[in-house]
């Protein structure tokens, strides 16, 4: 036998050794009153060591609760709450298979299903089984509400999917359970903004920023709040908080088109003019500087802002649309036609995506439908985002071919160089 050999041996026995003091030291916890005899033997009180572990799973101490569970080996009246806590070692333990096996197991009783079946949850989103891993989460929260870690996981996975309906319903109640906490409120915001439901937005970026005023992330925070302001035309509140955020582009281009709308054109060209000095190929800017010069006349001008706008952003409608009224503006005919078509197929298809956006916010389960957005994305030029739909539908459905083989496509293409603009691109 060599020598390593006889360490390992050495280091099991110790580890053996100190397993063991640390059963005895969980075991001393409990008085003796609360040990019961059966069948001559005294048995420490199961439900009093599953405390103990549950308290270990609360502060993320593995090692502990592993010794709760040696501590009820040999109870069988504790089987299911030894299935519970080893459900969660060996999902700690990134075993995920055997984790949902074990706590299968435990999922239908009434003493451990909430916990079982919130655990599953974790285990089956981590495995990307979304559709399985909503069903349990939903179980864990309808046995007990106050469970808010399962409320989390479910607004993420829901998400994720783009089920914003039930995200914010899972959200709402994070909310309500954990009163100082500003992330869902912050998520919220983001979810209204993106439906385009701005005045909500506003209300939950208000009220994120008044549970937390230094939110993680606070300037995408403060940015996308500002442009539900915007939106919603609130130009004093907008003012007041630019007046706090950093000095960049988009603060600028933010400031420069609320003055804008203001009817400040001056002062709107000098915040833009800043923007697109740190920033010379900032879409929304190139927008708004030919916007203002094709309101000041400056016609011939406000054409090249808008071809350079349309370099940058290709998929962009409005920039084609304002440019096709530029072209009418000088009597190009021709061009304002081809330009106003192309403007309307992409608005068009933006108004597709948003109708598909709607209807898989309140369906958590339809791949083909998050497919379908994919494909709508990808003919918008947004690469990112069909990705992350084509990853949903494959989360509902492993099975399915064409997200794959588009995901793929997506894959193989953002490892490829990327082509340089043809010179047709801004006509």
């Amino acid at each position: 036998m060599n020598s390593i050999s006889v360490d390992k041996k050495k280091s099991r026995r110790v580890s053996r050794r100190a397993m063991a003091a640390c059963v005895v030291m969980l075991l001393a916890l409990i008085p003796p009153a609360v040990v019961w005899v059966n069948k001559g033997r005294q048995i420490p009180d199961a439900e009093r060591i599953y405390r103990i572990g549950q308290a270990a799973m609360a502060e993320g101490d593995v090692a502990s609760v592993q010794v709760a569970v040696e501590a009820l080996e040999g109870i069988p009246e504790a089987a299911i709450y030894a299935s519970l806590l080893q459900g969660y070692v060996l999902l700690r333990s990134g075993r995920l298979s055997d984790a949902m096996g074990v706590l299968h197991q435990a999922s239908d009783d009434p003493r451990t299903g909430a916990v079982a079946n919130a655990l599953a949850g974790e285990a089956l989103y981590q495995n990307r089984q979304y559709g399985d891993a909503i069903r349990a989460l939903t179980t864990a929260t309808r046995l007990d509400p106050s469970l808010t870690d399962a409320h989390r996981r479910l607004a993420a996975i829901l998400y994720d999917l783009g089920a914003m309906d039930r995200a914010v319903e899972a959200l709402e109640s994070v909310s309500r359970l954990a009163p100082n906490d500003a992330r869902p409120h912050r998520l919220m915001g983001l979810i209204h903004k993106d439906m385009e439901s701005f005045e909500r937005a506003v209300d939950e970026y208000r009220e994120a920023l008044r549970r937390d005023p230094l939110l993680a992330g606070q300037d995408d925070v403060l940015f996308e709040f500002a442009t539900c302001l915007l939106k919603t035309r609130q130009h004093e509140e907008l003012a007041e908080l630019l007046s706090q955020c950093p000095r960049s582009a988009d603060f600028l281009v933010l400031k420069a088109e609320s003055l804008f709308e203001q009817g400040q054109a001056e002062e709107a060209r000098a915040a833009v003019d800043d923007a697109l000095a740190m920033a010379p190929n900032h879409l929304e800017a190139l927008i708004l500087k030919g916007s203002i010069q094709l309101e000041s006349a400056a016609v011939a001008e406000s054409v090249e802002t808008f071809r350079r706008a349309i370099e940058v952003g290709p998929y962009e409608f409005l920039a084609r649309h304002k440019l096709s009224q530029a072209h009418a503006r000088l009597g190009q005919t021709d061009l304002a036609r081809q330009q106003s078509d192309e403007a309307n197929r992409l608005r068009n298809l933006r108004s597709r995506f948003a109708d598909l956006h709607v209807r898989a916010s309140s369906d958590a389960r339809d791949a083909d439908l998050r497919f379908e957005l994919g494909q709508t994305a990808i003919e918008l030029g947004l690469h990112d985002l069909a990705a992350s739909w084509f990853a949903a539908a494959i989360s509902l459905d492993p099975n399915h071919q064409a997200a794959q083989k588009a995901l793929q496509s997506l894959m193989e293409r953002d490892a490829k160089p990327a082509a340089p603009p043809g010179p047709d691109a801004a006509k």
